[in-house]
């Protein structure tokens, strides 16, 4: 295993499970810590640890709801790598000597992860 890969990859160390870098940035919201997973019932899908429940219905094709599913599984995964975006793009920014919000990348990340967080412009 590389450096790299050993970095990304909780470990357990001493009987304890360490987090990685972008676990450890998603459990500092309110809501359920990684890791997600996806329960297939074959009548609807069940989002671990107790998220909720996708169940078939009338008007959604099954097809629509395991995207749907898949969707709200990578959810957690997606916003840490949002929020790394926007550390990457900060560091650009300060390198250049120029507002990160100058940056198109940046300002989607950042509208999306507030949106994420249940933030308000108001609370920016």
């Amino acid at each position: 295993m590389s450096n790299a890969s050993k970095t990304k990859t909780a470990v357990k160390t001493r009987g304890k499970r360490v987090k990685t870098e972008s676990e450890a940035t998603v459990t500092k919201t309110k809501f359920t810590p990684m890791p997600w997973r996806l329960d297939d019932y074959g009548y609807g899908y069940k989002i671990e640890p107790n998220i909720c429940w996708i169940g078939e219905t009338t008007s959604v094709p099954p097809e629509q709801l395991r995207a749907n599913a898949d969707l709200i599984v990578a959810a957690p995964r997606m916003l840490a790598a949002l929020e790394k975006i926007m550390e990457t793009e900060l560091a650009i920014a300060q390198e250049h000597r120029v507002q990160a919000e100058d940056s198109e990348i940046y300002c989607i990340a950042e509208e999306v992860v507030r949106q994420a967080r249940g933030e308000s412009e108001a609370q920016k």
